[in-house]
């Protein structure tokens, strides 16, 4: 289905390939900026307009990036790495063809032999070896005319100078930014390509090296922002966008077709004649109801054979586009669960149906990442805050979090909701503030709403929460949002309890020691980490130890299960952190992959293992994703540990009941988890989750890593409410048998 955004941008990409070219009046080069939030589809456009161009333009050999979070070098070597060897010396062989038959027009009789060659039916070096021409004059001539194109001495040479065989690794490891060797020092290059200016000025001349042969040449960035970001976070020049500037202008006459996709933040960082250079910019902007009826229309066209859009009502698809905004990444998602449910229930989804299915599979992990950011941002700034009651006895949901004076009265209650679409979402709301209002007296309300808040049902709230505004939860805007309105609500309390400024002032001073005790708690808590490395180490090679001694006495390795006081809490814990870690393997498998490289196997190719290795980790940065991998294992192990040590000090081990003491520091140890599992990089996974390796043998193929299908959303899910759910399994369990 063609949104405006992806007819706009196929427009511009055919508008580039049908563009004449001529020597005389070249092809002239242009930018496509492609703009949107996160999950509007901008990878997808930018792999759809590649397909097109390698169907009807297969010569331009379009390149792919997805941009580093780094420097414009980081891009130069990320851009080739993609380039193709094979391309690129056939372009360099279709330059010298040209050389070798302007020779051969001057000799009488291979007038044949000259037009062969620029028709590309033959080689041109075999053609010099065969009819005796001085290669040497030929390889000068070859030389001048790519420095005139590339306007570089040093790639000019270079290029020339791939055209040996012999020296053909040399040169190319010069052109993916390392030290010139000796062999290229003795023939004039003496830089690396290792400035902005220099691996842009690379980029654009591979561009001309195309331009000057009348072929297109198309270069796609994908996030690309995250470019511009960490350029311009550089401090140790002060011109640090001057070399884009500069290659945004170069694009023109390099006859490149560039294609950047990013936020729209991007162009906050860059100025306005730079922006105005960026070209062409298309908004991938979220899909309107009538484009999400169409897309549910075209997909079943496809599968089903037919336009209706049952299992769909009218109504369901204006509630699935205004709770998912119409992001296509969301509601995409949430049809998937959708049509699961439709299917095992043969009934037609209805609007009820569409919130009940994404407060099942969205609502409850976004409300406990957002559960989670109250609590570290009201907490980090020294604001009193206490965890509420989830459920009341009755079923009902409770007050998230309190939030009390300098005298211990509750003044705020936050309650935390999904999406507010409807009047029943507005009437929870209510029936939530009054309880709270019933328990505390006059406390004032903030509600943070996890989803999509429609301006109606945020009129009918205004009396409800007055005088606050409900806070629509943005991972950007949040704490800052959070911090000023509790704030803000304290200090309209103290405005009407106290005219006594020394109050004010100890309340101020209280503020900051709370903040100091939780910055030194968490040093504490470090330190004792790095103090209980040995212990860690020395608790494993024990159980390694009793495994080693249970096998050889043929019983089971011991579990946390068969300890001497092993119970049914510890038990129900022990499987969430391995259920955790086995996901976490289903998606790595790297170590079948470093056994497989050792093995030699009959049926496999020779090195097919380690080629697969390599093949990983040059996969879009794949030591970044298996960091990311190894990192978060190393959390949830260390979590253990701490968990398991908080059980075997507690009450509930000996069958009594944790004490009120032992609950805080288990909250403590979940919070702290949670904490640092915030940090990750979660997003780094999806390289993993929906990685696609080459094939080892063939570098053009590729093919699906074997293993079951998980998303990230499944991993978000699992890590995300660990702590919840080891607080919730001790809860269930305590004061049964230990």
């Amino acid at each position: 289905m063609a949104t405006r955004a992806v007819v706009r941008a196929r427009e511009a990409l055919d508008d580039y390939l049908r563009s004449p070219h001529t020597p005389d009046q070249p092809r002239k080069g242009r930018v496509l900026t492609l703009v949107g939030d996160f999950g509007t589809g901008k990878t997808h456009l930018v792999a759809a307009l590649r397909r097109r161009v390698l169907e009807s333009a297969p010569a331009a050999d379009p390149v792919y990036l997805d941009a580093p979070n780094g420097t414009f070098v980081d891009l130069y070597k990320r851009f080739i790495g993609q380039v193709k060897r094979p391309r690129v010396m056939d372009l360099l062989s279709d330059y010298y063809a040209e050389v070798v038959a302007d020779e051969l027009d001057a000799t009488p009789h291979t007038a044949r032999t000259a037009a062969r060659l620029r028709q590309g039916e033959i080689d041109p070096v075999a053609v010099v070896a065969r009819l005796h021409l001085p290669d040497r004059v030929l390889l000068q001539r070859l030389q001048t005319t790519l420095i005139r194109v590339t306007r570089d001495n040093d790639l000019g040479t270079a290029f020339t100078l791939l055209l040996q065989p012999e020296v053909q690794t040399l040169i190319w490891d010069w052109l993916t930014g390392n030290p010139p060797s000796d062999f290229l020092q003795e023939r004039g290059i003496f830089r690396s390509i290792g400035t902005d200016t220099a691996a842009l000025d690379a980029m654009a001349a591979f561009g001309r090296l195309h331009r000057d042969r009348g072929r297109p040449s198309v270069l796609m960035i994908d996030e690309f922002d995250r470019v511009l970001s960490a350029v311009d976070s550089r401090t140790d020049f002060a011109d640090r966008l001057g070399p884009f500037k500069r290659m945004l202008e170069a694009v023109g006459e390099s006859g490149a077709l560039v294609v950047l996709a990013g936020m729209p933040d991007m162009f906050k960082i860059v100025d306005e004649s730079t922006k105005q250079r960026m070209g062409q910019v298309v908004e991938v902007s979220p899909m309107t109801v009538a484009e999400v009826q169409e897309f549910i229309r075209s997909s079943h066209r496809a599968i089903r054979g037919d336009d209706a859009l049952d299992p769909f009502t009218q109504q369901a698809v204006e509630s699935l586009v205004a709770l998912t905004k119409g992001v296509p990444r969301q509601f995409i998602t949430l049809c998937h669960y959708l049509y699961g449910w439709a299917q095992g229930t043969q009934e037609l989804i209805s609007p009820e149906v569409v919130r009940q299915v994404s407060g099942n599979h969205f609502d409850l992990a976004s409300v406990l990442d957002v559960r989670r950011d109250v609590f570290h941002v009201l907490n980090r700034v020294g604001i009193r805050v206490a965890r509420g009651h989830l459920r009341e006895r009755g079923g009902e949901v409770g007050v998230d979090y309190w939030v009390s004076d300098s005298h211990g009265e509750y003044r705020c209650a936050i309650l935390i909701t999904g999406g507010v679409l409807s009047s029943a979402d507005v009437t929870e709301v209510r029936q939530r503030a009054a309880r709270a209002r019933a328990e505390a007296g006059a406390v004032e309300i903030v509600l943070v709403v996890v989803g999509y808040l429609t301006e109606a049902m945020a009129t009918q709230l205004v009396p409800i929460l007055k005088p606050n505004d409900p806070i629509v939860y943005g991972r950007e805007s949040f704490p800052e949002t959070l911090q000023a309105v509790v704030t803000g609500v304290l200090s309209r309390h103290r405005e009407t309890v106290t005219a006594n400024p020394l109050e004010v002032i100890i309340d101020g001073v209280e503020r900051i020691t709370r903040q100091q005790a939780t910055t030194q708690e968490l040093i504490e808590y470090v330190a004792q980490h790095l103090a209980g490395i040995g212990e860690t180490t020395e608790r494993q090679l024990t159980d390694i130890r009793r495994e080693v001694a249970s096998a050889t006495r043929g019983g089971d390795p011991t579990t946390t299960a068969s300890r001497p006081t092993a119970s049914p809490t510890l038990t129900a814990v022990e499987e969430l952190f391995q259920d955790a870690l086995r996901l976490l393997r289903s998606i790595d498998r790297m170590d079948d992959d470093l056994t497989a490289a050792f093995a030699d196997a009959p049926a496999r190719p020779l090195h097919a293992g380690l080629r697969a290795v390599q093949a990983r980790l040059r996969q879009q940065d794949g030591f970044s994703p298996l960091g990311t991998a190894v990192f978060l294992g190393k959390l949830v192990q260390a979590f253990e540990h701490a968990f398991l040590d908080w059980y075997d000090a507690s009450q509930l081990r000996a069958g009594g009941r944790p004490s009120p003491a032992e609950r805080d520091r288990l909250d403590r140890i979940c919070t702290r988890y949670e904490a640092l599992y915030h940090d990750i990089p979660l997003d780094e996974l999806k390289k993993l989750v929906e990685s696609s390796v080459r094939d080892p043998e063939h570098d053009d193929v590729v093919s699906q890593a074997a293993g079951p299908t998980i998303r990230l959303d499944d991993i978000r899910r699992t890590f995300a409410e660990l702590g919840v759910r080891v607080g919730r399994a001790v809860d269930g369990w305590e004061g049964g048998t230990g």
